[in-house]
């Protein structure tokens, strides 16, 4: 198989964990692979989804690497928040 069909079916296998993550709202996602690495952009809606969309995509069978280019969207509540986040 050559590598732009593999990457083609890396960013097709990253896309359907992001999308079955009820934690992710993957709807701001884009998912780019180049040489079995992956990047993230896009916008999500909070930091623990940028954290998990992250986990879901190292945890992807091929995946070389992860470029999280995710900004988060607004400003977090207290209970959004890490608690390292909050002071």
């Amino acid at each position: 198989m050559d590598s732009a069909r593999q990457d083609r079916d890396l960013v097709a296998s990253v896309v359907w964990r992001l999308v079955q993550d009820e934690a992710v709202d993957s709807a701001g996602i884009e998912v780019h692979a180049t040489g079995g690495r992956v990047i993230l952009i896009g916008q999500v809606p909070t930091e623990r989804a940028r954290r998990r969309a992250e986990v879901l995509a190292v945890a992807t069978a091929g995946v070389a690497g992860v470029e999280n280019r995710l900004a988060v969207l607004a400003p977090q509540t207290p209970a959004e928040m890490d608690d390292a986040q909050v002071q």
